[in-house]
């Protein structure tokens, strides 16, 4: 991520995110005896939020994203990825589910 956005832009968003970090949402705080564990977790994952979690998880993140980015990129100029586009439509099409299928294919 450093290499992509510059260590200064990093290290900014790393600290302004320390700063503001609010406790983190703890699983079970607040929860009535009959919810599920599948409740309890949507509820935590509903309220996290990006100062909750560790810098070196959100460059991770960033760098998985931006890995992604550049599998479709590529896929989009090999042979079999313009048959795909061809066939299935460009991945910034109107058709959400079919855009997200060609996006995935092209990803592969």
């Amino acid at each position: 991520m450093t290499a992509v956005l510059g260590e200064s832009v990093a290290r900014a968003l790393c600290a302004d995110w320390a700063e503001q970090a609010p406790t983190l949402p703890r699983a079970g705080r607040g929860r009535a005896p009959a919810d599920t564990p599948l409740r309890e977790l949507s509820h935590w994952a509903a309220t996290l939020r990006p100062q909750h979690i560790p810098c070196r998880v959100l460059k991770l993140a960033a760098s998985q994203v931006l890995s992604q980015i550049a599998s479709i990129r590529a896929g989009l100029q090999h042979p079999l990825g313009r048959k795909l586009v061809a066939a299935f439509g460009h991945p910034m099409q109107r058709d959400p589910r079919q855009a997200a299928g060609v996006f995935a294919a092209l990803g592969s």
